[in-house]
């Protein structure tokens, strides 16, 4: 369930209902209850977060994140894309601030803020990034801006 789709669900309901005359309480109740989830959220589009451990990246479950690994670390920095909830869990698409490829000699190449990957991950894969230590992340040179 995607953050955008269940406000455009309730108003579908709402203009169904005055089409038809009818009311169709249960679902559109249930629509608000699931759409009150938000509120509860750990994170909202454009908080600043961190990975609060490396994900494991191996050739036989994660072979598609390999290109990644080397800025896919403990303490990386993203800012929140995106948010779903899926599978009971709250699932956060991030632009990661080191987004980067290495060439086959490991010299690394920073990606342009329009060409960096979306990259998914679940809410006890992540903490907040507070406004004193993301200052302090630009002046040691460990973030690169984004747009």
């Amino acid at each position: 369930m995607n953050e955008n789709t269940l406000p455009e669900l309730i108003k579908w309901v709402e203009a169904f209902e005055k089409l038809t005359n009818a009311r169709i309480p249960d679902i559109k109740y249930n629509l608000e209850c699931a759409n009150s989830l938000w509120e509860m959220a750990p994170f909202k589009v454009g908080d600043r977060v961190q990975l609060a451990k490396t994900p494991d990246i191996n050739k036989e479950t994660s072979w598609g994140w390999l290109g990644a690994k080397h800025f896919l670390i403990k303490g990386a920095l993203a800012t929140v894309h995106s948010r779903q909830f899926y599978d009971a869990h709250f699932i956060f698409g991030l632009y990661f601030d080191n987004d980067s490829w290495l060439t086959p000699e490991g010299v690394k190449h920073m990606r342009l803020p329009k060409d960096r990957g979306l990259y998914m991950f679940r809410a006890e894969s992540l903490s907040s990034v507070s406004e004193e230590e993301d200052t302090a992340n630009k002046i040691r040179g460990q973030h690169v801006v984004s747009t």
